[in-house]
């Protein structure tokens, strides 16, 4: 059951396969650098993307609080977690970017929520109008469900969310060891 194998002729990316996997959970052992680019792209920029399909329902990002992905907009149409890790060989020192592709909020005022501290949450909600009956004032995804339920059309798309400022950044540190 749990068994997964690949199994085929030399040279056709069984290894790349383990090694980008290694990246994406680890990447101590294998470093990405610049000789891994295909000599024929015309990008010098290297993406190694991963879909887990089998996600916890509630994790906790935000305090003690739980919140689940979808929730918080971060799953793609399939309901699936997509994380992307992203190198630039265009800059002298490429460095590491993480992202969540996901059907996201696109409306201005609910795009960023995940990437906000809980003090700018609040002040979001009231420039708003959000009525701080409606939410935690404590637990930030109260604060950023209230708003969002405030905006009303978030018009979700599909985006690509850095992981790397607040809640967001908690999201592959809590997924990850899963």
């Amino acid at each position: 059951d749990p068994l997964t194998a690949f199994i085929g002729v030399n040279d056709i990316g069984k290894s790349t396969i383990l090694e980008a996997l290694e990246i994406i959970f680890n990447s101590q052992q294998i470093k990405i650098d610049k000789s891994d680019l295909c000599v024929f792209a015309e990008s010098r920029v290297i993406i190694i993307g991963c879909v887990f399909s089998n996600i916890p329902t509630d994790i906790i990002i935000d305090a003690t609080a739980p919140t689940n992905l979808a929730r918080e907009y971060l799953l793609i149409a399939t309901g699936d977690l997509e994380i992307q890790k992203k190198w630039d060989f265009n800059r002298a020192l490429p460095r590491q970017e993480v992202f969540a592709n996901a059907i996201h909020p696109s409306a201005d005022t609910a795009r960023d929520l995940l990437a906000l501290k809980i003090t700018d949450l609040k002040s979001r909600a009231k420039e708003i109008g959000v009525d701080p009956a409606t939410y935690d004032g404590n637990v930030k995804h109260s604060i950023r469900n209230a708003i969002r339920k405030h905006v009303g059309n978030l018009d979700v798309k599909p985006t690509l969310i850095p992981l790397k400022d607040e809640d967001a950044k908690r999201i592959w540190e809590v997924i990850r060891p899963s």
